[in-house]
C-alpha cells in the first residue's frame, strides 16, 4: 500500500456500533471494537464512540477488555438537547460521568472527544458573535468541572438553512480564539431517511467554510462506501467516504472552488484518485503525504460508522487493502 494512502485513512473510522443501523447492544459492541484493534486494519481505527451515560457500563468490560494492550480511545457522546438551559444540565451530568470514568480506569483509557448537538434557541442565524457567545457559555461548564482541554464536536445540520450552518461555523471560529478547549463542527452525511442525507454541494459548503478557516471536522453517518452509490434500501445515492476525505484534503491544501469540492464529491471513479510515493493527485491537483496528514489533523478528522467490516471489505473489493 502507498503511503499516501495509508496517510489518508490512518484513524479514520469511529466505531459506533452502537447506533443504527447496526444498534448492537454494548457487550458486542466493546468486543467487535476490541477485536478490530487487532486486525491487521486497526491502523484505520479511531475511537469507540459511546454516550456518556453508558460509560459506567463499560466499566463491567474492564477486567476482559480495558485492562490490556495500548489505552481504549473514547468518543463520548454529550447532549442532543434543543434548548440550552436543559443542554447545561445534561452536560454536566455527561461530564459527571465521564470524570467517574476516568477516575476510575486512569492510562488505560483516552476520553478526550465529546460530541455534542447545537440547542436550537442557542443560534442565532443573523449574529455569528452573539451564537459564540452563547456557545462559550456553554462551554464554561467544561471548565468549571475541569474539562477544559476537551476537544468538542457541535454538530448542526441543514434544516434552517446554508446562512445558519455558516453561522454556527462562523461562531465556532470565535469559540475557538476565546476558549481553553478546542473545538469542531460535525457534519452529518447520512440518516434514516433519504431526507436526512445532505447533498454534495451543501457537503462542500461544510468543506469551504469549516477546513478552510481552521475548523476541524468530523463526519457520522452514510459513509459505509469509498465512493458514491445507490441504496435502494435508502432509495437514494449515499456518499462516499474517499469522496468527502479527499474533496476535504484538497480543500485544505489547494482552498479549491465550490464546483471544484462538488466535482470530487460526486465522482464515482475510483480510477481518478491516484495515490504514489508523492502523494494524493486528483486531476492536475496534489496533496503531498505531509498535507494530506496535516489536512487530517486539522481538517477532517474522522467519521463515525456503525461498521468497521463495510469500509474495509469495500476496500478490499478495489484492491486498495491486501
Amino acid at each position: 500500500m502507498k503511503s499516501s494512502l495509508r496517510t489518508l485513512l490512518t484513524g479514520i473510522v469511529d466505531y459506533a456500533g452502537l447506533f443504527p443501523p447496526a444498534q448492537l447492544p454494548l457487550e458486542q459492541a466493546i468486543a467487535n471494537y476490541a477485536r478490530y484493534r487487532e486486525s491487521p486494519e486497526a491502523w484505520m481505527l479511531g475511537r469507540f464512540v459511546c454516550p456518556a451515560a453508558k460509560l459506567a457500563n463499560v466499566s463491567a468490560f474492564h477486567d476482559d477488555l480495558l485492562n490490556s494492550g495500548p489505552p481504549f480511545a473514547f468518543s463520548v457522546l454529550g447532549p442532543m438537547d434543543s434548548a440550552a438551559a436543559q443542554c447545561r444540565e445534561s452536560l454536566k451530568s455527561a461530564l459527571e460521568s465521564l470524570k467517574a470514568f476516568c477516575d476510575r480506569h486512569g492510562d488505560q483509557v483516552v476520553a478526550n472527544v465529546l460530541e455534542m448537538k447545537v440547542p436550537s434557541d442557542l443560534v442565532d442565524v443573523t449574529d455569528p458573535k452573539a451564537t459564540a457567545d452563547r456557545l462559550r457559555d456553554i462551554g464554561s461548564v467544561f471548565e468549571s468541572t475541569g474539562f477544559e482541554k476537551l476537544t468538542v464536536f457541535f454538530e448542526w445540520g441543514f434544516d434552517l438553512g446554508a446562512q445558519a450552518v455558516a453561522t454556527v461555523i462562523e461562531a465556532i471560529v470565535l469559540y475557538n480564539r476565546r476558549a481553553a478547549g478546542w473545538a469542531g463542527f460535525k457534519l452529518r452525511c447520512g440518516g434514516a431517511s433519504a431526507q436526512a442525507v445532505p447533498s454534495a454541494e451543501q457537503i462542500a459548503f461544510v468543506i469551504r467554510n469549516a477546513v478552510m478557516n481552521g475548523v476541524p471536522l468530523k463526519a457520522t453517518a452514510g459513509l459505509h462506501h469509498p465512493f458514491p452509490h445507490f441504496d435502494s434500501v435508502m432509495n437514494t445515492r449515499m456518499h462516499g467516504f474517499v469522496n468527502v476525505f479527499g474533496a476535504a484534503v484538497m480543500g485544505f491544501v489547494r482552498h479549491l472552488k465550490p464546483d471544484e469540492v462538488v466535482a470530487i464529491l460526486n465522482d464515482q471513479n475510483p480510477a481518478h484518485f491516484v495515490f504514489d510515493d508523492t502523494g494524493f493527485h486528483y486531476g492536475a491537483m496534489h496533496a503531498s503525504i505531509g498535507e494530506i496528514h496535516e489536512a487530517r489533523r486539522d481538517g477532517l478528522t474522522s467519521f463515525g460508522s456503525c461498521s468497521f467490516d463495510e469500509p474495509r471489505e469495500a476496500l478490499r473489493a478495489l484492491g486498495w487493502l491486501p
